[in-house]
């Protein structure tokens, strides 16, 4: 409904990952393209890290949708528990019969496919999501599917690129996982939007549902999304999209710096402070809020369907 009181075409400050909506910051822009360089050159092992809500998912998405005709792409997400889950995401992605379960029989499939369902020349690219997540176990195996083989001279046929959280090179330097360490060829890290970027990243959401970010935000307002989202993407989408849903329940159609600082409390991982040293259940219901994305999306929808109620209750009293 707010999209209509708005005039919104459609919701410009979704958490769900949308290449339409993708920002190329001079950060984001550098490393799509330094990934894409690494792709085309036939780097084995590639990986991008940022932390939670910097845009690697969208961004994966975005390099699957832009990759070259020789190279097939079979994007996966974390966490899988074991390898034959892994095979089985691979073999669904790639459109293959998964058959027997077990993990010789997936992967005789898959090798199958690789060097005869494969057009000479073309390799496939396994684009892995929250890769910090997989078992140094899994990771291991997934190394092994790069590995040159001898029906195919010269590079290898599998390409990996890992999309994880800052955690995921700590993990990494483990004994038993030196070996993906030392077969990496390409590093990317996502940095936050810089303060001159921020009202770009607003304004270019708003562009592309038909409105802008002086038609919406005071400038107010749109300071303290800079100063408190850190310039994570994710963290500008919840700010907005809470102080949008808050005017729409108040009937503003500009959204001042009240409501933002109204919508601070319920910011994923990065409140105002204003929650320090509560405990109990309102600590409990923050910290489930913070973990869970659909949970922060459900409460986003509650709390503003209760505003609409107060401020319909606060006309009626006016009237009697």
């Amino acid at each position: 409904m707010h999209r209509q009181f708005y005039g919104f075409s459609e919701e410009p400050f979704s958490i769900k990952p949308d290449t339409g909506f993708w920002y190329p910051s001079r950060n984001h822009l550098e490393v799509l393209t330094t990934i894409r360089a690494g792709i085309k050159s036939g780097k084995g092992i590639l990986v991008i890290t940022g932390e939670d809500g910097m845009g690697k998912t969208i961004l994966l998405r975005l390099l699957v949708e832009m990759l070259d005709p020789g190279v097939k792409a079979a994007l996966i997400s974390g966490p899988s528990q074991s390898f034959e889950e892994v095979l089985e995401d691979l073999l669904r992605a790639l459109e293959l019969p998964r058959g027997e379960p077990d993990k010789s029989s997936m992967l005789s499939r898959l090798y199958e496919y690789l060097y005869s369902g494969l057009s000479r020349g073309k390799t496939l690219l396994i684009a892995v999501d929250e890769a910090h997540k997989f078992s140094g176990q899994v990771l291991e195996e997934l190394r092994m599917l790069c590995n040159p083989h001898p029906r195919r001279p010269g590079p290898g046929i599998v390409q990996e690129l890992f999309a994880a959280g800052p955690q995921f090179e700590e993990k990494l330097r483990a004994e038993d996982l030196m070996r993906i360490l030392q077969r990496i060829e390409v590093r990317c890290r996502l940095e936050p939007l810089s303060e001159l970027e921020i009202p770009q990243y607003v304004e270019h959401r708003l562009r592309k549902v038909g409105s802008g970010i002086t038609k919406i935000f005071t400038p107010e307002a749109v300071d303290l999304i800079c100063r408190y989202s850190r310039g994570i993407p994710r963290n500008i989408n919840m700010l907005c999209y809470m102080s949008i849903c808050s005017g729409y329940a108040l009937s503003r159609k500009h959204i001042s710096s009240d409501l933002v600082e109204k919508a601070l409390p319920v910011l994923n991982g990065h409140r105002s402070g204003r929650w320090k040293g509560v405990k109990g259940p309102v600590k409990a219901l923050d910290d489930t809020i913070e973990k869970s994305p659909f949970i922060t999306t459900i409460t986003y929808i509650l709390l503003a369907y209760s505003l609409l109620a107060l401020f319909i209750v606060f006309l009626l009293n006016l009237r009697l």
